[in-house]
């Protein structure tokens, strides 16, 4: 009986070990944005791009992600290297800076 209740913990524990890390363990951004989703830099509205350019002229991008803030809005994080130092901004599609980020 002892046999098969250990078996059976160790079964349920492994299973959510497993199941764990694929639901997502990153825990809630306190900024109230959400995980992103990569877009392709032509897929980043013209106001939001031309903003980060004017603001990072000489920026190597390595990454863009879009973002929903917990008010719906989209938003545009920018991860990228600039003289030799990383860095990441976020802008709103309409070209607004999010401050602080």
């Amino acid at each position: 009986m002892l046999k098969n209740c250990i078996r059976a913990f160790v079964l349920v524990s492994a299973t959510a070990f497993v199941a764990l890390p694929a639901g997502g363990c990153r825990p809630d951004d306190p900024n109230g944005f959400d995980s992103g989703t990569a877009v392709p830099i032509s897929g980043v509205p013209d106001e939001a791009m031309d903003a980060f350019r004017k603001d990072h002229p000489n920026a190597s991008l390595t990454d863009v992600e879009q973002q929903t803030a917990s008010t719906g809005a989209l938003l545009y994080r920018f991860v990228f290297i600039q003289n030799g130092d990383a860095g990441k901004a976020m802008y709103h599609a309409d070209g607004r800076r999010v401050r602080p980020y």
